[in-house]
C-alpha cells in the first residue's frame, strides 16, 4: 500500500525538464580581446567622439546661428522700426508742406479774386465815366409853395425889454430862380424877390419853430406889421419888393458864396451869404446872413420914448427845396 501510494504520488508530480547549464562567471573561460576587436572598438569610439564633437558643433553652430538670426531679426525690426518713424517723419513734413502750399494757394487765389474784383470795378467804372454824359447846369424854381424865407428881429436892451418881444417875419408869396452846375460852383446863379406887403409878423407855428418863447396876439401881430410897413420904416408904398441878384459864385461844391446885391427900402449894398448846398437825395440849399436897419437907410423902430426897442442886427434865414 505505501509503495502503491508513493507510486501514485510521483506520477501525479510533474516531471522537471533539464534546462541545460547557464555559462557563469566561474565556469567560463576568459577570452582575451583580438587585435581586430581592438581596432573596431577604437574606431567606434573615434566615429562616437567625431560625432558627440560634430553634435556639439552642430548645436553650437546651430546656437550661433539662432544668436545671429535673432540679432538680425532685431536689427531688421529696429531698421523698420527706424524707417517707419522717418517715413512718418517725411509724410508730416510733406503734409504740412502740402497744407503751407495748399494755404498759399488759397490766398494767392483770393489776391487773384481781388485783384480781378478791382479791376472788374475799375474797368466799370471807366466805362461807367465814359458812358456818363457830361454834367450840366440845372435850373430851380424857389418859392413860398416850397421853400422858406424868414427875418429874425430881436427886442433890444432897454428898460422896458420885459415887455417886449422878439418877432419872426415870414414872407409869403415870394419867388426865385437858382442855378446849379454839380462840378463848376462858378455857374451858380440865384435871383429872389420878397413882396413887401406879403411879410406875415409872428404867426404862432412860425415862432414855435423859431424857438421864440411868449404869445404875441391878434391885434399885437397887426399893430406891429402895420408899424413894419410905415413910410419911417420898411416904406412898403414906396418899395415894393426885397430883392437879391448873384453876381457870382465860388468855393467848393459844399458852401459856395454867393456874391450879390441885396436891395432893402430902395437901398442896395454888395453882400456875400454862404450858401450850403446838398446834390442828395435831390438839390438843396440852405442860407444864413445878417444885415443891418442903417444900412438900408431906416433906424430900428422904437416906442414909449424909447423904452422899448429893436436891435439893429436882423437875421435873414432861407431854405431851398425845389
Amino acid at each position: 500500500m505505501f509503495w502503491f501510494t508513493l507510486l501514485l504520488a510521483c506520477s501525479d508530480s510533474p516531471q522537471q525538464k533539464t534546462s541545460p547549464k547557464e555559462p557563469t562567471a566561474q565556469n567560463t573561460p576568459k577570452k582575451e580581446p583580438t587585435k581586430d576587436a581592438v581596432k573596431t572598438a577604437s574606431k567606434k569610439d573615434t566615429q562616437t567622439a567625431a560625432k558627440t564633437e560634430t553634435t556639439t558643433q552642430t548645436g553650437s553652430e546651430t546656437t550661433t546661428e539662432t544668436a545671429t538670426k535673432t540679432e538680425t531679426e532685431t536689427a531688421t525690426k529696429t531698421e523698420t522700426e527706424t524707417k517707419t518713424a522717418t517715413k512718418t517723419e517725411t509724410e508730416t513734413k510733406t503734409a504740412t508742406k502740402t497744407e503751407t502750399e495748399t494755404k498759399t494757394d488759397v490766398k494767392a487765389e483770393e489776391k487773384a479774386v481781388v485783384k480781378a474784383e478791382e479791376k472788374q470795378v475799375e474797368t466799370t467804372t471807366e466805362a461807367t465815366t465814359e458812358t456818363k454824359p457830361p454834367a450840366k447846369t440845372s435850373h430851380y424854381s424857389v418859392g413860398s409853395n416850397n421853400s422858406s424865407l424868414s427875418i429874425r428881429v430881436y427886442k433890444g436892451d432897454t428898460l422896458a425889454k420885459g415887455l417886449a418881444h422878439n418877432h419872426l417875419v415870414l414872407a409869403k408869396g415870394w419867388s426865385g430862380k437858382i442855378s446849379w452846375h454839380p462840378t463848376d460852383a462858378s455857374k451858380c446863379k440865384v435871383s429872389i424877390s420878397v413882396p413887401v406887403s406879403k411879410l406875415s409878423v409872428d404867426p404862432p407855428r412860425a415862432r414855435k419853430s423859431a424857438g421864440f418863447k411868449g404869445e404875441v396876439s391878434e391885434g399885437q401881430r397887426k399893430d406891429i406889421k402895420k408899424n413894419m410897413l410905415a413910410k419911417g420904416q420898411l416904406n412898403a408904398a414906396a418899395h415894393k419888393n426885397i430883392t437879391f441878384e448873384s453876381s457870382s459864385c465860388d468855393g467848393t461844391s459844399g458852401t459856395v458864396n454867393v456874391k450879390g446885391t441885396f436891395t432893402l427900402r430902395g437901398k442896395s449894398r454888395n453882400i456875400s451869404i454862404p450858401l450850403k448846398v446838398k446834390l442828395e437825395p435831390k438839390f438843396s440849399a440852405k442860407a444864413s446872413f445878417n444885415i443891418k436897419a442903417t444900412d438900408y437907410g431906416f433906424k430900428p423902430y422904437s416906442a414909449a420914448f424909447g423904452a422899448v426897442k429893436n436891435k439893429n442886427k436882423m437875421k435873414i434865414k432861407a431854405r431851398f427845396k425845389p
